[in-house]
Order: structure tokens, then C-alpha cells, then sequence
């Protein structure tokens, strides 16, 4: 958001849309039929207000704090790495830890279905191409 003036000058418009990455994961898996791959993450969708005061009260973290946790999750890292994050030592919750490690699971299912599914074929092209190259698919470089 520091770059975003010098980039687009003084006519942008900052629109947030709340809780998008969950959304747009949920409208995904609901387009290609595997709704029942994301029960969590859409319950999570849905009464996203009780799991946040739940990892907000467990772990005394503030509001955006806690909207980190699935955040971090969706994007490939775990309940320990928000943790880090946050500045807790890792003493886990059971609650937020089940809640934490199904959403892992849910997105790795999800992941593996969509890794091979036709629509997203390009992805496998795309990997080949890396490592023609010699870089590795998963790496951000």
C-alpha cells in the first residue's frame, strides 16, 4: 500500500473487499463441485465472527491478529507460523489448533484436486517449464 500512490497517482481507489481469499476459495471449490472438500473453510465463511473472537479470546491477540491465522493458512503456512508471527511462545489451543490443522488439510485436498483438474492444466505446464529452467515450481523468487 506504500508503493500504491507513485504507482496509480492520486486517482486510485482503495476497495476492500472483507474476507476475499475465504470467499473466492469457497465460490472456487462450489464452481468445481468440492464444496465437501472445504467443510472448515466454510464454516469459517459463515460464522467467521465466532472463530475470530475464539482465536482472539484464547490466545489474547487482537482482531487482526487473529484474521492473520487463516490468512497464513490459505496461504500454505500452519498454526505454528502464525503463532511466531503473533509473538506467542507455541502453546497451542485445542480449539484454534483443530480448527487450524482441518483448514490445513481441507487446503491441501483442495490443492490436489485442483492440480489435476482439467482448468487448471497450464499449472503442470507451467512446472515443466521451471525446471526446464532449472528453478523450482514452488519457489518464489
Amino acid at each position: 500500500s506504500d508503493l500504491r500512490s507513485p504507482l496509480v497517482g492520486a486517482f486510485s481507489h482503495d476497495i476492500d473487499c472483507e474476507n476475499s481469499e475465504v470467499r473466492l476459495i469457497c465460490s472456487l471449490a462450489s464452481q468445481l463441485g468440492l464444496e465437501q472438500l472445504t467443510p472448515t473453510l466454510i464454516d469459517y465463511r459463515d460464522r467467521r465472527q465466532y472463530w475470530l473472537d475464539q482465536i482472539c479470546n484464547l490466545h489474547n491477540v487482537t482482531r487482526s491478529q487473529a484474521k492473520r491465522l487463516p490468512n497464513i493458512i490459505l496461504s500454505g503456512g500452519m498454526y505454528d507460523s502464525w503463532l511466531r508471527k503473533v509473538g506467542h511462545p507455541v502453546v497451542e489451543k485445542r480449539e484454534v489448533k483443530g480448527f487450524a490443522r482441518r483448514l490445513w488439510s481441507e487446503m491441501r485436498a483442495l490443492r490436489d484436486q485442483l492440480l489435476v483438474h482439467p482448468r487448471f492444466s497450464w499449472i503442470d505446464i507451467e512446472r515443466k517449464s521451471l525446471l526446464a529452467a532449472g528453478r523450482q515450481p514452488g519457489r518464489i523468487d
